[in-house]
């Protein structure tokens, strides 16, 4: 037999190594990712949940104040709204406790206003204990809308 007539074949070299499927640590990157940022996106969506409600009680306080005039009610309701909202948009632990002056000293470091101990915060540590509240509902709503303001800012910052 003459070399020509062997079943000879020829040298055969491997196929490269394709990319897929990716080695285990390129899935471990990829599943570390997609669970941050879904959990990112679920963090978004309830600080702007909190947000939007917080706004939507308000303009419901204020529609119902203006059909029944209520003071009582609107200081009232509009003083558990706030503590809730807040509760709700910080850290339980950071706003749960806090009473009087160390309540309107946290809310005016959320407003960046050093004056709402003065001011504004007198009707927020008074009016909803009063059985006729005498304070100005304008400023109480006003206040809200503020700190509704700052739900706001925080929720499209990241605080």
């Amino acid at each position: 037999m003459s070399p020509s007539e062997l079943p000879l074949r020829d040298i055969h070299v491997p196929d490269p190594v394709g990319w897929w499927p990716p080695a285990i640590g390129w899935w471990l990157l990829a599943g570390i990712v997609a669970l941050m940022v879904v959990l990112a996106v679920l963090r978004w969506r309830h600080r702007r949940t909190v947000a939007y409600r917080f706004g939507r009680e308000i303009e419901r306080l204020r529609s119902r104040y203006l059909q029944d005039g209520d003071n009582r009610r609107l200081f009232r309701e509009g003083s558990v709204m706030l503590r809730r909202a807040c509760m709700s948009a910080f850290p339980r632990d950071q706003v749960a406790g806090l009473a009087g002056a160390e309540w309107l000293e946290f809310l005016g470091q959320v407003l960046e206003d050093d004056e709402l101990a003065t001011t504004q915060g007198e009707i927020l540590r008074c009016a909803p204990y009063q059985p006729q509240p005498g304070a100005d509902a304008d400023e109480f709503l006003a206040l809200l809308d503020r700190v509704g303001g700052k739900l706001r800012e925080s929720t499209g910052s990241g605080r």
